[in-house]
């Protein structure tokens, strides 16, 4: 993705120029080039000289591609979740936005008791250190009281089972390099409802009934969370959400014999 030149405030200067350098190589070297977003497209073209290199867009196609989709977990012994959940399946890396995620779910504990917040993922962010203490002192006692339930990382069987049994997936990313990024693409396979940013990349995602919401707005999260518990399970994929591999990679064998 561009985030060093989308995001400059994330990265040192060294950086920024490291990835310049290193983008700029790619595309030097090759003929044709990858991109799983339209957004990363468009971020190419206005940024480098890419005039006489071909760039294909790989379509938003999510599958099932986990052979052990269906671990034999006791979700009450292994995690210790009794209630009902909303899951958030990202590192915490600060443009991922938990700190919004965290205070409309504060605000909807006001309304409903009766759900937990689980969240999986690394808790170090080597940009900003200091992030995820930053987060636990401001919502210290929803974390200690297992409202906010930080589970670190863990297997990815483990994570697809949480998933399945959650409310909803949350992602409130600032910026992502496909849409959504996996834990969009993942709930969407498993026909989970979606709470997804409202930044530019994710609107990409052609999922009926997903739920946006505003990238800088706790209000608007809160708003959403009442709303996603007041309605069935009836989101619907517009395109085929178990694609398999073979779809997918015949896909990309047509997409390079018509070019």
């Amino acid at each position: 993705d561009l985030q060093h030149l989308d995001f400059p405030k994330y990265f040192k200067k060294k950086e920024i120029t490291m990835r310049n350098e290193n983008f700029k190589k790619i595309i030097r070297e090759n003929d044709a080039i990858l991109v799983n977003s339209n957004f990363v497209k468009k971020g190419l073209l206005r940024n480098y000289e890419v005039k006489n290199k071909k760039i294909f867009t790989i379509p938003f196609l999510p599958y099932k591609y986990d052979s052990k989709s269906n671990p034999s977990i006791n979700l009450k012994e292994k995690f210790k979740i009794s209630k009902n959940f909303f899951i958030i399946c990202n590192h915490f890396w600060k443009h991922k936005n938990h700190d919004l995620a965290f205070s409309a779910f504060s605000r909807f504990l006001n309304d409903n008791d009766n759900y937990i917040l689980v969240c999986t993922g690394l808790t170090n962010d080597s940009r900003f250190p200091n992030y995820f203490n930053e987060l636990k002192k401001k919502y210290g006692k929803l974390i200690e009281n297992e409202k906010i339930k930080i589970l670190n990382l863990i297997p990815r069987e483990e994570q697809i089972y949480l998933m399945q049994k959650s409310t909803a997936v949350i992602q409130p990313s600032l910026y992502e390099g496909g849409p959504g990024g996996f834990s969009a693409y993942e709930a969407v396979s498993y026909s989970k409802k979606l709470l997804l940013s409202d930044i530019k990349i994710n609107k990409e995602i052609n999922y009926k009934n997903v739920l946006f919401f505003s990238s800088k707005s706790s209000r608007d999260l809160y708003m959403k969370l009442k709303k996603i518990t007041k309605t069935k399970n009836t989101l619907k994929v517009k395109n085929n959400s178990n694609i398999n591999k073979t779809k997918l990679g015949n896909y990309f064998f047509n997409l390079i014999d018509k070019n």
